[in-house]
């Protein structure tokens, strides 16, 4: 007898694998899982404007890393409380300089437009529908730097106007890209600062908008995070003290589900490896100095050296100079 939910679905045509280069864009849960690949050695690079929620602030980021050496306009760029912020950047990327800023802002567009067009995936994880636009010009920002709300104004999104934001997002990134694939998904969290009600209309939005989108790009795959956390666990215990965030362990079962259904079989393979390597680079010996942790380090750096051969794209210096200590 089974008593919940099970939501079946498709692995992805085209896996990942550690020949892939990867590039991950979107809310917060989309940042956990992109380090979770970064930890496990996998080619990634993360949120070049950081955590960012909405699909006009993610598509704005995409557009960013499309052109070779594209440069902030300055008036995307404000002084508050001393600090220097972007209005479509994350707080992360603030500084004390505005000159800092546009260097830091430039780097990020040179290192996502390399990413991009380099990429064999490209993740992308939408969190809200709703946007605030400033009063001022219209303009939707990614993130208001606690800048007083009055000086926004808060709208949920249209399916139609993020669709048909996409449709030529997406012919612009195959451009200079025709073979890469794209992982769409919805992160669980809610946003219940804009209400409960308000919450299920946003990833209604978002829903409607990707379904669309899904069927317009034959090389776009969906991964259900949402769906694994809402259906198949659908408990508050699997939600942080907040009720909004997912737990660890729901976030273990979406990563664990993520492996299984969008790694290739040998990659699985490998990152077990790396993470045995890992787990004996935490071993804490009784007795450090003794023959058998010697030999127990030996053998761990036998293992490195092997996986390294394998895999000579797989950055393992860290680990090979761990092991090579005291052998």
């Amino acid at each position: 007898m089974e008593f919940r939910t099970l939501h079946y679905f498709e692995a992805i045509k085209h896996p990942i694998d550690y020949t892939s280069n990867l590039l991950s864009i979107g809310s917060c849960f989309a940042s956990y899982m992109g380090n979770n690949l970064e930890k496990r050695k996998f080619s990634i690079y993360s949120n070049p404007s950081g955590i960012i929620f909405n699909p006009m602030s993610i598509a704005q980021t995409i557009e960013d890393c499309l052109p070779l050496n594209a440069h902030l306009e300055e008036d995307s760029v404000f002084e508050y409380l001393g600090s220097w912020h972007s209005w479509n950047h994350h707080g992360s990327f603030s500084k004390a300089s505005q000159l800092e800023l546009l260097a830091s802002i430039d780097q990020a567009n040179q290192w996502g437009h390399a990413a991009l067009r380099n990429s064999t995936h490209l993740i992308i994880t939408w969190g809200s529908a709703y946007v605030y636009e400033k009063y001022t010009d219209r303009k939707i920002v990614a993130n208001c730097h606690k800048v007083p709300a009055k000086e926004f104004t808060k709208r949920l999104l249209e399916p139609i106007e993020i669709i048909q934001r996409y449709v030529e997002l997406i012919k612009s990134i195959r451009a200079i890209n025709p073979s890469i694939n794209i992982v769409w998904s919805i992160s669980p969290v809610k946003h219940i600062r804009d209400g409960l009600h308000e919450n299920n209309l946003s990833k209604s939005v978002l829903f409607l908008a990707m379904h669309e989108l899904l069927k317009h790009d034959k090389q776009s795959y969906y991964f259900p995070a949402f769906e694994l956390v809402q259906d198949e666990l659908r408990d508050y215990r699997f939600y942080k003290e907040d009720m909004a965030h997912p737990s660890e362990q729901a976030v273990n079962y979406v990563w664990e589900s993520f492996i299984s259904h969008c790694l290739s079989a040998e990659a699985k393979e490998t990152m077990l490896q790396i993470e045995e390597i890992h787990q004996a680079m935490n071993h804490i010996p009784l007795r450090p100095n003794s023959e058998a942790h010697h030999s127990f380090r030996s053998n761990f750096h036998k293992k490195v050296l092997a996986l390294k051969l394998k895999h000579p794209r797989i950055n393992l210096k860290q680990e090979e100079d761990y092991f090579s200590q005291n052998i």
